[in-house]
């Protein structure tokens, strides 16, 4: 390894399995490095120099069905060799075997430029990629034996950036010498370059020595494993490739080879798993891995991305070429939006991983990958070329540059130090078995399509030319060329869309293998802090820190790979803390002998983290869900009705169907969430919900619309009931209500958000041949969807199991709980005064559906244009947002909830009189301001008086569910009252709304403000005592908030 100071090889003489080297120099360790650079990088530029010439390549033979044969055999045995020439460094010596592979990368590299059939040719790249197959593993091989931990990342990185070059530079090189000169360059130009590459490495690199003789090499190589890892992938590829070329499923030269291969990899994994019982010998591929779940998961993963990643790069450039009808130098340049962007998203994605846990990041880039996948296989199919596709590849090329780095990190934290360098060569092996099955997969659909559609128009005999060679499309009439232009962009999106589905498995396989690290411990751990620890190793390979394992048992989960016994004793130690987690009467205080004004600083800072920690997030997932509902509206305006050719009462029966789904389940909601845990619950819902809203992008019709938006009703059923039980379980009454204020002020901001969003979003009407208004929901749903993901990891557990506080500031949480008199009630009784928060929340409620559903068309109504009226929707809500939070504040302080409501609602009630009464736009739209402020403080309000007067957290969650379900049925009456015969004053809606505020929320907060003073007052006076009479201390306190002792928030 290199010593920090004199830059030399050093090695310990006491240990046989360290190699002893010579010293090295620091001019002579940069030779090597230089050389070991130019080898890797011709290495990763054949697999993509020839994907712009593969069809003058092709062309050139008439053999255009078999093009990509040249890249899946390349990558076929460049895939097997990986693992084994790894292995096999350990008997010829890694010096010996890196140059003998280079010579085989050279001399085939020859053979393939002065090949005279396509069989040659293909024959040759199978043999060169054995060659380089070796150049890149065994490069990495000799970074790890000649670099100290410390440099290997530094020099990792000077090694790794060929990638980033070779994937920007190969397309376009093969493009422009398969334009401007022959073909036979791209292979010729490898031999001055290589030779070089020898000279140096044969002048500068050290032979290592591990201090055995040959013998003993011999018979701890894998000889049997290294042959069947080999065999395994060729009868699987073949298989697939011979699909849809001249072969059906069906067909017994499909068949055949497909079961060998299948049979050839049970043979291989069987074989593996016996020999790993034989000490004297190496596995090829160590069988734990597939008993590790996150290695098994992340090896998986990885296949996935590769398909995604090659697909893009590989056919890309034959699509340009196949429907655009460009040069293949064209398509070289056409593709450098993606490829310029991969590294860039490579390099923010390996410092983010400092950042930023590096699940959160695959899961995150996975999505988007997906995302560039769906679009590029949207694309249009006529021959000019479509200025979006720019976009499209710089999404899909920098989404596949995220995803990349994240692997290396979770491989080296989820095996043991010693299968590292296995572990990584697996890794680059599944994911170029990923790319091989892909692109033999996509090749299948691409002949089967062009059977299937050219028929159509063309004979059999120009059918075969145009098979043979594209420059016989050239020689067709425009009208025709245009016709075989669509045919192959139909092809080249159905591939697209196929490659979609495995992009779309990644991001569950990348969602469930965070999961899964989440249980096990490993949850952000980067390799950096696995060296910074004392690990432990665990029966399945897993690796887990001291401080992995003191998290783990403060979760309450048990480690992955322990046996029954150890379970046992883990169930039985962790049965003991959850006692006393639980129970709050057990708690110990944490700040017992501190003074008051100490206590108040630790409870001040704890309010402080517990901010930070749980509101901004919960704002922004409600702000999201109410973009989601009511987004509707400013899709309405934009066209919505029209396109979908509905009646003005199927338009409202759109409305009408979300909330009858939302007041359904929305009681239910609060018990799975207590039984789900709220990092699950809110993140399937969320996830739930984005789906739906995409799928009202993509409807056609008002039966399509009925059914999704039936199903986002019972999707967001469950957000504002379970976060407002939520943040109760967290926060005593008195802190509630400004918490939940800022929580529904977000609702306002979605209104305000929404106006801009929807406008700008509209303008994207055309793009895709999807109107505006469908992006509206395609776009927001998406983002949806994203954040459903991230909040896995984002919402945490009640106070008992919350891993970002530490064991005292749990208990400080739950012994303020205790104090401020919220325990348990034994029974959850239906008391009246539910009864009577659902009639206030029932009047604020049916007026916010009102004016958040038809603000558009009521400002449309005045005399604007659907644009304008989105953007004058901005500053109402906008305004309500910020007196949504005072108000909280204010009711906090005073805990004068009733009056609160009672106020705000005056405003209310004022400002739909001035839409009632007056035709003037500018009194109309002041009134909006009034009516806004009149309503969204109410909401938040509302829920706090209810929550704060009701004592237990069960049935306080039924509660609030109760109140809120029922106020929120409300919805159907209030997407029914503004009818386009009403505009464009809207008498029937006004007089609605001015109704609600008036009886049931004004009237409401009046009537039920009395009951419970006068039922305070009777609780002073001690006429409650009777209750408690002959009780014990257990069963006065089980009584919950019927307790004499236990006074209402007015």
């Amino acid at each position: 390894m290199v010593d920090d100071k004199s830059s030399r090889i050093v090695g310990d003489s006491t240990t046989s399995s360290v190699p002893i080297v010579p010293n090295i120099s620091s001019n002579r360790l940069h030779v090597i490095i230089a050389g070991l650079w130019l080898c890797l990088f011709l290495s990763a530029l054949d697999t993509t120099i020839v994907t712009t010439a593969l069809i003058k390549i092709s062309s050139d033979f008439d053999a255009l069905e078999q093009a990509t044969w040249l890249i899946t055999a390349y990558l076929l045995t460049y895939n097997s060799f990986l693992m084994i020439t790894a292995k096999l460094s350990d008997v010829w010596g890694l010096k010996s075997l890196l140059l003998l592979c280079a010579s085989v990368f050279l001399i085939f590299s020859m053979a393939c430029g002065g090949a005279q059939t396509m069989t040659q040719l293909i024959v040759f790249r199978a043999f060169q990629g054995i060659g380089g197959s070796g150049l890149y593993s065994l490069t990495f091989v000799c970074i790890m034996k000649m670099i100290v931990p410390e440099k290997i990342g530094f020099y990792s990185g000077v090694i790794s950036s060929v990638f980033a070059l070779a994937n920007l530079l190969g397309p376009l090189l093969g493009g422009i010498i398969a334009d401007r000169a022959s073909w036979r360059w791209i292979f010729f130009m490898n031999g001055p370059i290589i030779g070089i590459a020898m000279a140096m490495l044969f002048f500068s690199m050290p032979a290592f020595d591990d201090g055995r003789t040959n013998l003993q090499r011999i018979q701890q190589l894998d000889i049997y494993g290294g042959i069947l890892s080999v065999c395994w992938h060729i009868p699987l590829i073949f298989a697939f490739q011979e699909v849809g070329v001249s072969h059906s499923w069906g067909s017994g030269i499909v068949i055949g080879p497909l079961v060998a291969g299948i049979a050839l990899m049970v043979l291989f994994g069987l074989y593996e798993f016996w020999i790993t019982s034989r000490e004297q010998r190496a596995a090829i591929f160590p069988i734990h891995f597939l008993r590790n779940t996150p290695m098994a998961l992340t090896l998986l993963s990885q296949f996935l991305l590769g398909s995604a990643f090659y697909v893009v790069f590989v056919q890309l450039p034959q699509r340009f070429q196949g429907v655009n009808f460009t040069s293949a130098e064209r398509a070289g340049i056409l593709l450098l939006p993606a490829t310029v962007v991969t590294p860039i998203g490579a390099m923010a994605s390996g410092l983010a991983v400092k950042k930023a846990p590096v699940e959160i990041i695959l899961v995150c880039s996975t999505a988007i990958v997906c995302v560039g996948t769906g679009l590029l296989g949207s694309l249009p199919t006529y021959s000019r070329l479509w200025p979006g596709l720019y976009g499209y590849e710089i999404i899909a090329g920098i989404a596949l540059g995220l995803a990349s780095p994240p692997y290396f990190v979770l491989v080296a934290t989820s095996i043991q130090e010693k299968d590292i360098a296995v572990g990584t060569g697996a890794l680059n092996m599944v994911r170029t078995l990923g790319g091989c099955v892909a692109v033999a997969i996509c090749s299948a659909i691409h002949r089967e399509h062009l059977d299937k559609k050219l028929s159509d128009f063309l004979s059999p005999e120009e059918i075969r030319g145009m098979q043979s060679s594209t420059s016989t499309i050239a020689r067709l009439p425009a009208d025709v060329r245009d016709r075989v232009g669509i045919v192959f962009g139909g092809s080249y999106n159905r591939q697209f869309q196929v490659t979609l589905a495995f992009t779309g498995l990644n991001v569950v396989v990348a969602v469930i293998l965070a999961m899964v690290r989440k249980r096990s411990g490993l949850f952000g751990l980067t390799p950096k802090r696995k060296e910074g620890n004392e690990f432990m190793e665990a029966k399945d390979g897993h690796a887990y820190s001291v401080a992995t394992s003191v998290y783990m048992a403060s979760a309450i989960e048990r480690p992955m790979g322990t046996s029954s016994e150890e379970e046992k004793t883990i169930g039985e130690e962790h049965l003991e803390v959850a006692k006393h987690v639980h129970t709050i009467e057990n708690l110990p205080d944490p700040d017992a002998g501190l003074s008051e004004e100490e206590r108040a600083a630790h409870d001040k800072a704890l309010l402080r983290k517990l901010d930070l920690r749980l509101i901004p997030w919960l704002s922004f997932l409600y702000l999201i869900s109410f973009l989601d509902r009511t987004n509707i509206g400013n899709a309405k305006v934009d066209g919505l009705q029209e396109d979908l050719n509905m009646t003005n009462s199927q338009y409202n029966s759109s409305l009408t169907i979300f909330f009858v789904s939302y007041s359904v389940f929305e009681p239910l909601t609060n018990v799975l969430l207590k039984k789900l845990r709220p990092s699950i619950f809110l993140p399937l819902i969320m996830i739930w919900w984005g789906i739906c809203m995409t799928c009202m992008g993509l409807v056609h019709n008002y039966a399509g619309l009925m059914t999704a938006r039936w199903w986002l009703g019972c999707a967001e059923a469950g957000l504002f009931p379970g976060v407002n039980y939520y943040l109760s379980c967290w926060y005593k009454r008195s802190e509630f209500g400004i918490r939940a204020a800022i929580f529904f002020s977000a609702a306002a901001l979605a209104g305000s958000f929404g106006g801009l969003l929807a406008a700008g979003i509209a303008q994207m009407g055309g793009v895709g041949g999807k109107p505006g208004w469908a992006w509206i929901f395609i776009l927001e749903g998406l983002a949806t969807i994203f954040v459903g993901i991230a909040s896995y990891w984002m919402v945490h557990d009640f106070p008992a199991e919350a891993t970002f506080l530490s064991p005292d500031d749990r208990a400080r949480v739950l012994r303020r709980l205790r104090a401020d008199k919220q325990a348990s009630a034994a029974h959850e009784d239906f008391p009246n005064k539910t009864l009577m928060f659902s009639i206030i929340y029932m009047g604020a409620d049916g007026s916010l559906y009102a004016f958040s559903l038809f603000l558009p068309s009521i400002l449309a109504g005045m005399g604007y244009t659907s644009t304008t009226a989105n953007l004058l929707s901005v500053p109402p809500y906008a305004v309500a947002a910020v007196v949504t939070v005072l108000v909280g504040y204010i009711a906090d302080r005073t805990q004068q909830r009733g009056y609160c409501n009672m106020g705000v609602s005056l405003f209310g009630i004022v400002g739909f009189a001035m839409l009632l009464g007056s035709g003037n736009p500018n009194v109309q739209y002041a009134g909006t301001f009034l009516g806004a402020i009149g309503i969204y403080p109410t909401i938040a309000n509302t829920i706090s008086w209810a929550a704060n007067n009701v004592e237990g957290v069960y049935k306080r969650g039924v509660t609030l569910g109760c109140v809120i379900g029922w106020g929120n049925i409300n919805g159907v009456v209030s997407s029914n009252i503004y009818r386009s015969r009403d505009k464009p004053r809207y008498f029937l809606g006004h007089g609605v709304v001015l109704a609600y505020l008036t009886l049931w929320l004004l009237g409401g907060s009046i009537v039920t403000r009395f009951l419970l003073a006068w039922e305070n007052k009777k609780r002073r006076q001690g006429a409650r005592d009777v209750w408690i009479e002959g009780k014990s201390e257990k069963e006065i306190e089980e009584m919950g908030d019927q307790r004499p002792d236990f006074l209402y928030t007015l």
